[in-house]
């Protein structure tokens, strides 16, 4: 009986450490729920997280933008070569000549859903890494063209031509390359803070042409150092991939003559500098 009874008040010990255990686990926010914070990595930017959820900002008139992802899709024309390993490579702000796309929102309306967009290369505008940059003055500033964006920020954009620039120090020389990507379509969520600061466009989509006749000649150097190699040819824009018909000047062409590609980006805010 009493080796019976000292049994039992162990088991009633236990329990109660196991009790007291679990009440300060609830107590200092340890127990089976998972921090909020817990492998959170800071501006996630996730659309499902109602900081940033549809509607909650209130958007400034203007916005300055910089991508910061790029990248053809699989099964696009480029979307399984070279060139998005490029393009990745290339996008890091810190290096003198990186890629350098910028987006300018001005005259943003919600209420009457509309807003003007201009998109195009750009070049730093002080130290490599410091956030400002300028329109590249070799193919001057981008037209602004009226584009459509909601309450939520859902935005919808054409853009006649977006020049893609890649300057890359080849064996013997500073290879410039601009791609020209026509007949543009893009859309995308805006998305800010409260007070509309902080904005992003994630999410994003883009369609756009690669004419041929401006492709063909055009080289470009897939990494620091390297030779150069065309631009068509069968590691990234092959021929026979070529499924669109650009036709400009109403000339009545019937074969593919162009790549239409499809993509997704994002981006961030940035300074463009007048």
């Amino acid at each position: 009986m009493k080796i019976w009874c000292r049994r039992l008040s162990l088991v009633f010990l236990a329990l109660s450490l196991l009790s007291l255990m679990a009440c300060s686990d609830d107590e200092n926010g340890q127990g089976n729920e998972p921090s909020p914070d817990a492998g959170d990595e800071e501006d996630t930017f996730d659309i499902d997280d109602n900081h940033y959820e549809p509607g909650h900002a209130d958007f400034h008139s203007d916005y300055q933008l910089i991508l910061n992802e790029f990248a053809f899709n699989p099964g696009s024309p480029a979307g399984d070569g070279a060139l998005n390993q490029v393009i990745r490579f290339f996008l890091n702000q810190t290096m003198s000549t990186p890629i350098i796309v910028l987006l300018e929102l001005e005259d943003i309306d919600t209420d009457a859903e509309e807003m003007l967009i201009r998109a195009g290369a750009g070049l730093h505008a002080g130290a490599p890494g410091g956030g400002e940059y300028v329109w590249d003055d070799e193919l001057g500033e981008p037209d602004s063209t009226i584009a459509t964006i909601d309450a939520d920020g859902d935005l919808h954009a054409e853009l006649e031509l977006l020049n893609f620039v890649a300057t890359v120090e080849t064996d013997d020389e500073t290879m410039k390359t601009i791609i020209p990507i026509r007949d543009i379509e893009l859309e995308g969520m805006l998305r800010a803070e409260e007070d509309g600061s902080n904005p992003r466009i994630i999410d994003a989509d883009l369609q756009g042409v690669i004419w041929y006749e401006e492709a063909k000649d055009l080289e470009l150097a897939l990494e620091p150092g390297g030779p150069a190699i065309a631009l068509v040819s069968s590691s990234i824009l092959d021929v026979d991939d070529m499924n669109h018909i650009y036709d400009p000047d109403d000339e009545g062409i019937t074969e593919n003559n162009a790549w239409k590609m499809s993509a997704t980006f994002s981006a961030e805010e940035t300074v463009i500098v007048d």
